[in-house]
């Protein structure tokens, strides 16, 4: 039973990771790296000799090269600082005319999330590229392969801040903000009652006999403390039902997803094993 509510925490876990601000800029920013020093590395295999047969690649020297990467970083990061300020704004203004839970559309939003990590992304990238640049007179490496995919994300960046600022105008009218609650509710309704979709209301009275708690049930189930308290944020069905037919239980959830519960037996789910 312990492996099966492991299983919905890691779940759950999972679900607040994806759906947070910082989590897909982070891996962007990984992706960004980690493309940086393959590129060079291809840089490093191929040669200047291979790479100057390409006259959009092979124009620049070393200062050259140091020029466009720190002009491109410099730019990425105020770029991002701008978005950030933007959508901090947005936050502000949606907060203060629709409430305080429409943020967690904002937060969930995977453009923004994008478009933010899209910048950092460029920015690290530059940098990662700009320390392999040697112009020495003992040494001289370019990366003209590098440094001209530096200048493809720039071009990408101009069209992620034209797409960003549309996104951010349409994101807070209350047309669609009205329309992202009722597709997060259909979804809701979807996931957590899939089998009575079409069937109407199900009624005490037209339940059938074996599927109802035993009229002692109160008196013969044992509570299952809450080891933290805060809001409940989903209940794994699958992990209940495996475990209530493993160990031969009857179960009653006490508090279902939305409601806060505390520390302890007060609000916590019931269980009794059956005859």
């Amino acid at each position: 039973m312990a492996k099966s509510f492991s299983i919905t925490r890691v779940s759950a876990f999972w679900g607040r990771l994806n759906s947070s601000f910082w989590f897909v800029p982070a891996m962007m920013c990984a992706v960004a790296v980690g493309l940086s020093f393959l590129l060079i590395a291809v840089d490093t295999r191929l040669g200047v000799g291979t790479v100057s047969d390409f006259g959009l690649l092979y124009t620049f020297g070393p200062e050259g090269a140091r020029a466009i990467l720190s002009v491109i970083a410099s730019s990425m990061i105020t770029v991002a600082s701008l978005i950030f300020s933007i959508t901090m704004l947005s936050l502000q203004l949606a907060s203060s005319q629709f409430g305080p839970r429409i943020l967690e559309n904002f937060m969930r939003d995977r453009s923004n999330q994008i478009v933010l990590g899209t910048f950092v992304a460029t920015f690290l990238y530059c940098l990662v590229v700009l320390r392999a640049v040697r112009g020495t007179t003992d040494s001289s490496f370019v990366p003209h392969l590098t440094v001209a995919f530096s200048v493809v994300l720039a071009a990408v960046g101009v069209a992620v801040l034209i797409y960003f600022i549309h996104h951010i105008a349409t994101s807070i009218r209350i047309e669609t903000l009205l329309a992202q609650l009722a597709a997060d509710g259909c979804d809701a309704v979807d996931r957590l009652f899939p089998e009575r979709l079409g069937n109407g209301p199900l009624h005490d009275k037209d339940e059938p006999a074996p599927h109802r708690l035993p009229t002692d049930f109160d008196g013969g189930s044992e509570q299952v403390s809450a080891d933290a308290g805060g809001y409940v944020q989903n209940v794994g069905m699958d992990a209940l039902m495996q475990s209530a037919k493993e160990y031969d239980l009857v179960l009653r959830i006490e508090a279902p997803p939305g409601q806060f519960v505390t520390e302890g037996p007060a609000c916590s789910p019931r269980i009794r094993e059956t005859a």
